[in-house]
């Protein structure tokens, strides 16, 4: 459009928009040479100011239109760099989940070999514990007995049925199984315990039971430089030192009693209690 117009009649403007030029001229003239006239419009002063105030807006509009076609760009290049963020988090998190998949895996797997362990570790307790009984059982007709002083070319089984006589307990030689010294690894000046093994249970039993009348005796007058002559049963080395720590926690927290009885362990907190059997450290830590 063309926005220099001419004036027309007056309050008009005439703007002329170019068409095709046709030539007319006068009648000697050639059809060829006609141009067709420009077409105009021809507007009122009044609208004018609404004119300037639509193209204003459609220039405003036209510059919010580049503005927001940049910024959809922007936004564009920061989706496509959003697609991309995702899609390498989307990776991640499938290497994570195949990865936790592994983990899970090891983790069972750990989970059966720890109870495996657990089983075999039980199983190896309980095997330990019935060597231990076993062991314990051959050991059922012996006896220990502490301080009696060593002698060259002693005679033990005769200490033994003095001992038994001091005690009013009738032993004969053959009662006595097998007797020696004790073989202990330890330099002392204390002499080695006595070892003896009887026939028959029942002889154990009657001298073991009277062994509380040993309790603060001097054994001098009976043994020459004998002291405290006490007696124990032959314990497994398991058993020796779960009664080794019984004992202690006896003294320590002055328990009425302690002993064994076939080589089980039991304690007594005071005189009116009934007698507890402890079987493992477990149950001596729950008292």
């Amino acid at each position: 459009m063309d926005d220099t117009g001419n004036k027309g009649k007056e309050g008009q403007i005439t703007y002329y928009f170019p068409g095709k030029r046709v030539e007319r001229s006068s009648d000697n003239s050639s059809p060829e040479s006609e141009k067709p006239p420009a077409k105009s419009v021809k507007f009122a002063k009044s609208n004018m100011a609404e004119l300037e105030e639509i193209w204003k807006v459609l220039n405003n509009i036209k510059e919010n239109t580049n503005k927001l076609l940049e910024e959809n760009k922007v936004i564009r290049e920061q989706y496509n760099e959003l697609q991309k963020s995702l899609e390498f988090h989307i990776n991640k998190m499938e290497e994570l989940a195949t990865e936790n998949k592994d983990l899970k895996r090891e983790v069972k797997s750990l989970n059966e070999a720890n109870e495996k362990r657990d089983q075999f570790c039980a199983d190896l307790e309980t095997a330990i514990n019935q060597i231990d009984d076993l062991e314990q059982y051959t050991r059922k007709h012996n006896l220990e007995i502490h301080g009696i002083p060593e002698k060259t070319e002693e005679n033990l089984a005769e200490q033994v049925i003095t001992l038994g006589n001091a005690l009013n307990v009738t032993i004969r030689r053959d009662d006595i199984d097998i007797c020696h010294r004790m073989f202990t690894g330890r330099n002392t000046s204390k002499p080695r315990p006595i070892i003896v093994r009887f026939k028959s249970y029942r002889t154990k039993k009657e001298l073991y039971g009277v062994r509380k009348s040993l309790k603060n005796q001097n054994m001098s007058h009976i043994f020459q430089g004998a002291g405290i002559v006490y007696i124990n049963e032959n314990l497994t080395r398991m058993r020796r030192q779960l009664f080794a720590k019984v004992w202690k926690r006896k003294k320590s927290e002055q328990w009425h009693s302690a002993w064994t009885i076939d080589g089980k362990v039991f304690m007594k907190l005071s005189l009116g209690d009934q007698p507890v059997r402890i079987y493992s450290q477990e149950d001596l830590d729950n008292i």
